[in-house]
This record gives C-alpha cells, structure tokens and sequence, in this order.
C-alpha cells in the first residue's frame, strides 16, 4: 500500500468512526462493548441475540440488562477531536503529516477496575436502588493513549447494581455480582479475559 492509499484509508477509517460515535450509532457502539465482554468470556453468541433494551438498560442478552457507560478523559470531546483529525487528514499533502507521536500512559487493570467501582458509585444520585438491583452495569473504560500493565487481578466489591462488568482495551471482567443476577454473569465473576485472543 502506497501513502495515496494509506491516506485514504485513514480518512474511510475516519469517516466511519464518526458515524459510529455519532448519536445514531449509539445502539451500535452499546452492542459492540457488550459484544467485547461476551468474547473474554468465550461465552459463545449470535448477534442478533443483542437486542434493545427497555429503559433503563441499553441491551438485552440472555436475561442480563447490560446499562453500558463510556469512561472518557476527563474534559475529553470525543467527536470534536476526529472531526478535527478528519479535517487534518483531507488537508494533508502526505501521509507522513499524519504521523503522531503515540507515548501510552500505564495505568494496571486493577486501577481500571477501581476507577469502574467508583464510578458506579457516583451513579447512586442518577439511579434510584429499585431500578440498579435489576441493572448490569458495564463499564467501557476508554482513556486516551494508554497502556494496561500488571496487577490485572479483581476484587470482588458489592454496587448498587445488580452486576459491574468492565471492559477496556485489552481485558475484560463481570467484576462484581449481587445473588440475584443473571447465572451468565455469576458463573464468569471475578474471571479476566481478553477479546483480542478471541478474535486472532
């Protein structure tokens, strides 16, 4: 591939991302990190059995109601930054000019685990307990520009909701489950998988 293609790639790959973070891709984005949990998991599934959930939940598998909650940079403006990556891509005379210095921040697993309790915790305010004791909270923790390292290991640590599942770059787990969630998430806590494996 030339850099005429290359740029041109990028730009497609572009493109396509802010129509899937646009507000009409948001079922889209929901499925595909519920999609990314299954796969650690080896729990083997359908599309289509991804489906939309009543309010409050996002999406419905198997009985779990997944409520998926995105964890940005703090301040981060997600759809400003690739529009303004696209425009630096059309105006680019090479491919050369889109080259970024890439310096990851390591932050453990066990760290992103403790951010997702935290988090859940903060929802208390937002989520009467009548309605988490019968949400699955899944956390998509998505930093920019990181790097997970060891411990990965996770701690069992009781929410407000029915079940905490995090998902990040690279591992995934159901972190934490009340006796009434689903058996598909009780039979899987405390596991950590990583859905790369499961897509090579």
């Amino acid at each position: 591939m030339n850099d005429t293609d290359r740029k041109a790639k990028q730009i497609d790959e572009l493109r396509s991302a802010l129509i899937f973070f646009s507000n009409g891709g948001k079922i889209d984005r929901e499925k595909w990190v519920v999609s990314q949990l299954l796969k650690a998991m080896r729990i083997d599934f359908k599309e289509d059995e991804l489906i939309a959930a009543s309010e409050p939940a996002d999406i419905e598998f198997r009985g779990v109601q997944f409520q998926v909650k995105e964890m940005l940079d703090k301040g981060r403006r997600r759809t400003d930054e690739y529009k303004q990556r696209l425009a630096k891509a059309e105006s680019a005379r090479n491919f050369e000019e889109l080259i970024e210095p890439y310096t990851p921040k390591d932050i453990s697993f066990s760290k992103i685990v403790e951010q997702c309790y935290e988090y859940a915790e903060s929802l208390k305010t937002k989520y009467g307990w009548l309605e988490c004791k019968n949400i699955d909270l899944l956390c998509y923790f998505n930093w920019q520009d990181y790097s997970i390292v060891p411990p990965i290991e996770v701690f069992n640590k009781e929410t407000i909701f029915r079940s905490l599942s995090v998902v990040s770059n690279l591992y995934c787990t159901v972190a934490s489950v009340m006796p009434n969630a689903p058996i598909l998430l009780r039979e899987h806590v405390g596991k950590v998988g990583t859905y790369r494996e499961a897509d090579a």
